[in-house]
């Protein structure tokens, strides 16, 4: 269900442009579609096969054009939790582009930001702002559209707790707003999951520069020590089980460092899996369901993947 009901009076502002979300250009472009578009090259684990059509879309008239077509439409953003078969996909992989989907506004604590804007840019401008609460996000790959779509985070915070609405397109070709009453998070998914989601708006607090900056700093400072920072993975391939970690069991089930083909455990942080120059994604694909296999044969635990798979 989607709603245009009264905001809180620190986003009235935004209410001014309700029936254009993001910024407006006179000037329509026709939409860049190519052909058998390797998918390698849209995600961080760079692998898998091509997408029958892929387009880049930088307005919503063009994403409207391309559901209003029919067909099988799927949209990709940063693919940092996103594996792709060795066959690729068929129909078309839509990607949100152009200032239309990157963009941040300002409005006292609240902040609209376009889907397509990556994470990263997200947190260090809210900091710049003095804007808290986007912290625990830091070192977090991929864009704020699909940050919201699972619902991406740590143990510092997720995405969804700043949310206060989203707008966003449907197959059906239904859009517009919905309210943070009206939407579901939990860990790493949300109801925005199937939605287009165009835009967000997120209420956060008023803090320091100076101590929001040494937070990141501390947090990013952590997480490269802990984690393969810049090595080719997908984040964590599983999400934790209720009162453990999928890690901790990956590492206890010896399996730290276990290779198939060209890809394998983590020798830092047992949860991710890492792909090298000569990997594939069958190979991907066997590992997260052996490794999948002996966590249950020893903990009777059966871990339940984190990553998307296309």
């Amino acid at each position: 269900m989607m709603s245009e009901k009264p905001l809180q009076a620190s986003c009235a502002d935004f209410r001014d442009g309700a029936s254009a979300p993001g910024p407006v250009h006179s000037a329509q472009k026709d939409i860049a579609v190519t052909e058998n578009e390797p998918l390698s090259r849209h995600t961080t684990l760079k692998l898998g096969g091509p997408a029958a059509k892929f387009a880049l879309v930088e307005s919503r008239r063009q994403l409207d054009g391309l559901i209003q077509n029919g067909g099988q439409l799927r949209i990709i953003g940063g693919g940092s939790n996103l594996l792709v078969r060795d066959d690729g996909v068929q129909g078309t992989v839509a990607r949100l582009s152009g200032q239309e989907f990157n963009y941040i506004r300002q409005d006292g604590s609240c902040l609209k930001v376009g889907a397509a804007t990556p994470l990263q840019h997200l947190v260090n401008t809210a900091a710049e702002m003095g804007l808290t609460g986007l912290e625990g996000l830091a070192g977090i790959p991929g864009t704020v559209g699909g940050a919201a779509a699972c619902n991406a985070g740590t143990r510092d915070g997720a995405l969804g707790d700043v949310i206060i609405r989203a707008s966003v397109m449907e197959l059906t070709g239904a859009s517009g707003w919905i309210e943070a009453s009206e939407m579901k998070f939990e860990y790493r998914r949300s109801s925005l999951k199937g939605s287009f989601v165009t835009d967000l708006e997120l209420m956060l607090g008023r803090g320091r520069r100076e101590e929001i900056a040494e937070k990141i700093a501390a947090i990013m400072k952590q997480r490269r020590a802990s984690q393969p920072y810049g090595r080719r993975s997908a984040g964590c391939a599983f999400k934790n089980p209720p009162g453990d970690s999928a890690g901790r069991l990956i590492d206890a089930a010896g399996l730290k460092g276990f290779r198939i083909g060209g890809v394998s455990v983590s020798e830092v942080h047992a949860n991710f899996f890492i792909a090298e120059k000569n990997a594939k994604s069958s190979d991907m694909l066997e590992l997260i369901e052996t490794v999948r296999e002996r966590v249950n044969e020893r903990f009777g635990t059966l871990l339940e993947l984190e990553i998307e798979i296309w």
